[in-house]
């Protein structure tokens, strides 16, 4: 979920390193030093050779990485990442979503994993910013990148700065990385299930047009409002052509995450449809 619209960028532009970290396992009494020749762990993805070192025997990972998808699996409950919009962070977007948060399906169904953005963004009323880390705990106000030299950031704007950007998809490798560790990449994108845009807008930073060539085939649903001011109504509709069969919601409101009767129930269909298909492809 995302109120910066830039999702379609990272989903489509990730590509995670070959690596595995194997369930954060910490290093303890016993170690055992292996070099591993394309050794496929438990059915999730071949990992290339590399010396790794686990506080537990192979055959034990091996089984403990295999229950633990199994458990997962078997609880119905779906992640769901979480990205805020400019300005915002973990904290402050979770609050925002209080209500969303409340629907039965999503407290029900999904696990929401909210992360922060790497880049501090310059106080708009005087005061000093963050400190060092601060951006990293969830704290301040933060953006994915930046339109302009000075670390600030206009949706409306055409122009080829896009300072910060990589540090964000290094963040957010990072994120499915540890986060996310019962998942082994390969050298693939990582692939979405679906996509829930709220006030989202095509990118105009010349960094990401290519992003843009093909439709996105991602599941997605559109929520933005007719009276919306900082991000325009007319945005958000250019956006979904660059989708096939894009769900729309939209609302009176302005720029928020709208959760009356009606809306819940489109969240909600929408979700269960996602939630279905994913069961029934796994």
């Amino acid at each position: 979920m995302t109120t910066a619209g830039n999702l379609p960028a990272i989903a489509q532009s990730i590509c995670l390193p070959v690596s595995v970290n194997f369930l954060n396992f910490q290093p303890g009494n016993e170690l055992l030093i292996g070099e591993f020749a394309r050794w496929r762990m438990g059915g999730f993805g071949w990992v290339h050779r590399q010396t790794v070192i686990i506080t537990v025997l192979v055959q034990t990972l091996v089984e403990k990485c295999n229950n633990f998808r199994v458990e997962k699996k078997a609880s119905g409950v779906d992640d769901i990442l979480c990205i805020h919009g400019y300005r915002q962070n973990a904290q402050s977007f979770r609050e925002r979503t209080g209500a969303f948060r409340k629907f039965p399906i999503v407290k029900k169904q999904t696990d929401l994993v909210f992360i922060t953005a790497p880049n501090r963004v310059p106080s708009m009323h005087g005061e000093e910013a963050p400190g060092d880390g601060q951006a990293a705990e969830g704290l301040g106000e933060t953006g994915w990148w930046f339109s302009a030299p000075d670390n600030t950031y206009m949706a409306q704007e055409f122009t080829d700065c896009c300072k910060g950007y990589q540090e964000s998809l290094d963040m957010v490798t990072e994120v499915f990385k540890t986060q996310f560790s019962y998942f082994c990449f390969s050298d693939s994108p990582i692939k979405f299930n679906f996509v829930i845009l709220v006030a989202g807008f095509k990118s105009r930073q010349s960094a990401h047009e290519h992003l843009y060539k093909e439709k996105i085939t991602v599941p997605s649903l559109h929520v933005f409002g007719d009276t919306d001011k900082v991000i325009q109504k007319d945005m958000s509709e250019a956006l979904l052509q660059h989708f096939v069969e894009p769900v729309i919601l939209q609302h009176e409101g302005g720029h928020f995450i709208p959760t009356t009767g009606a809306h819940k129930q489109v969240y909600t269909q929408f979700l269960q449809k996602m939630l279905d298909s994913r069961a029934s492809n796994s």
